[in-house]
């Protein structure tokens, strides 16, 4: 049986994940009812409250809802802890099993393949990264500044021995003043005046 694409292979081992999760490892009862009721519908059969009761509860085959509430009352707590599970240890699984109100059928449900969640944080953080250099850098190329003796050096020349007299049209320089919160390569005119480039 298939539901939405999903294969039973693939629904038995959510199940299983689904069970062996902190929600319903010590949780008898409701692990059965949950197996139960998916294993019914996987092969399926007829989800019925007064065969849960039965198979489930282990009540006489004479068992009648009307008259015991306890499959009702289990199955609005089967519903809290498949909701517990998957906001919880369960959010980036791909496959959800719900049992809706109403009903004691479950239902199976796709999710599209989920990023891990380091991934994601690594992928922004570098995203992020590349954000703050390039704002870095757009904001020193905005602001202009004097090129003296000591922080600047002719970028083939020994660092510190300020911009030589060349000709018109500038030349680079690289920043060296050790205590200058400014460094990397600039651009210097003739006047002295520079610009981070």
């Amino acid at each position: 049986m298939k539901e939405q694409g999903i294969n039973n292979a693939a629904v038995r081992a959510q199940m299983e994940r689904v069970l062996t999760s902190e929600q319903f490892s010590s949780a008898r009862r409701l692990s059965g009812f949950l197996r139960f009721v998916v294993e019914s519908k996987l092969k399926g059969s007829e989800v019925k409250e007064s065969l849960i009761g039965v198979e489930v509860y282990g009540r006489e085959a004479t068992y009648n809802p009307k008259s015991n509430s306890i499959v009702r009352a289990e199955a609005s707590r089967l519903r809290a802890k498949l909701h517990e599970y998957y906001e919880g240890p369960g959010k980036l699984d791909a496959i959800v099993i719900d049992v809706p109100q109403g009903s004691y059928a479950p239902g199976f449900q796709s999710r599209a393949t989920p990023v891990p969640v380091r991934g994601t944080v690594l992928v922004r953080l570098l995203v992020a990264i590349a954000a703050l250099v390039a704002a870095v850098r757009s904001r020193l190329g905005d602001f202009p500044f004097h090129c003296a003796a000591h922080d600047c050096g002719d970028a083939d020349s020994k660092p510190g021995a300020g911009p030589p007299r060349g000709p018109a049209g500038g030349h680079r320089y690289v920043s060296s003043h050790a205590g200058s919160a400014r460094f990397g390569i600039v651009e210097c005119g003739r006047s002295g005046a520079c610009r981070w480039i």
